[in-house]
């Protein structure tokens, strides 16, 4: 069933507006039918979105998503594939690059990029115009003029094409010091870096990206504690692991006037792995988990955004093997890094736009 009808049944357009569409299409000499129902401001990226999953069967990626998604992978491809075949990757999994492209459902166009890659594909799809727009951004691959027009056309509207109705603005990251963190209750937790990096672009809000990572390093380490950074002490944020008491963790808060590694890592250093020395703030901590023996080995992964160390991340007794994979460990907090700045510009840009 072609778009327009799926869009007429959904009750999203009329025939009026479909027509209306057809002719930008022709006087613009081409791009897809869904670009002119954003650029004549008739429809919401949302609804498109919804009829090409149910024309095309395959997964069609939000411009939301796609800002993330592409952030956290836009160097998994070589930048001449993707000028040559106007794609973006968007993740890996089981040695298969995941893309995004507007026409990812043309099984030969897919085939064309595994022989080009010499790998496995993952195809999803996406909406042409936001599609365009980010492309142009990010890797400096022009768009096609009608769509270029219509990127223009979207820009002098009065109305969102990318929000949805319910949008609500997610929580800034970085707390005041009168702020309380609510403690979430534990989500079901990723399988794979895969999985992890492909949720974590589907969030918006601080507590969720957190309660996320959290959940997934726990599938690697018996204690996990994430803590907020704030001006002169690190507070609690998610934490979880045998034995581990919320009462405890709900009062915790380590002062960066007293020395530990979290106070040096607030100063410098992208890590700390090794045996816990023998603080106080360090005893207080493996408190949490009922303990009075300091581990042999443990590490300490700051969270930074603009070269500011916003979070820190605590795990010890990792149990998948004999030794900590401290690089995976490095690029799962470098994500959630990332993840952390696109929900504080977003909350920027939603309170700009409100005042």
């Amino acid at each position: 069933m072609k778009l327009g009808s799926i869009l007429i049944l959904n009750k999203v357009i009329t025939v009026g507006d479909l027509n209306d569409a057809l002719f930008r299409q022709y006087n613009k000499k081409g791009g897809k039918i869904g670009t002119h129902f954003l650029a004549l401001g008739l429809l919401k990226e949302k609804h498109l979105i919804d009829a090409l999953e149910k024309q095309r069967g395959i997964r069609c990626l939000s411009s939301s998503e796609l800002e993330t998604l592409v952030t956290l992978n836009k160097e998994l491809l070589p930048i001449h594939v993707i000028e040559q075949f106007h794609i973006m990757p968007v993740g890996e999994n089981n040695n298969k690059i995941e893309i995004v492209s507007p026409i990812a459902y043309d099984l030969n166009f897919v085939s064309e990029i595994e022989k080009a890659i010499n790998k496995g594909v993952v195809p999803y799809l996406a909406v042409e115009l936001p599609f365009y727009r980010l492309i142009a951004r990010i890797y400096n691959v022009e768009p096609p003029p009608p769509v270029a027009e219509a990127i223009s056309a979207v820009a002098k509207l009065e109305i969102d094409i990318y929000s949805s109705d319910d949008d609500t603005a997610p929580i800034p990251l970085l707390a005041q010091e009168d702020d309380t963190v609510p403690i979430s209750g534990l989500a079901p937790p990723p399988t794979t870096f895969s999985d992890f990096s492909l949720r974590l672009s589907r969030l918006e809000e601080r507590d969720e990206i957190a309660n996320l990572l959290t959940n997934y390093l726990l599938t690697m380490f018996k204690k996990v504690a994430l803590f907020m950074v704030k001006k002169d002490s690190v507070t609690r944020w998610m934490g979880g692991g045998e034995n581990f008491s919320r009462e405890l963790f709900e009062k915790f808060s380590i002062d960066l006037n007293q020395p530990s590694i979290m106070f040096n890592l607030t100063k410098g250093g992208n890590f700390y792995i090794g045996p816990l020395p023998p603080l106080p703030a360090h005893y207080k901590l493996m408190q949490l988990w009922g303990e009075q023996k300091l581990p042999d080995q443990c590490v300490f992964l700051p969270i930074k955004i603009k070269e500011r160390v916003v979070a820190i991340v605590f795990c010890c007794d990792y149990f998948k093997g004999d030794n900590i994979p401290l690089m995976l460990l490095e690029e799962i907090v470098k994500k959630t890094a990332v993840a952390f700045e696109i929900c504080i510009l977003k909350f920027k840009l939603k309170r700009s736009s409100s005042t």
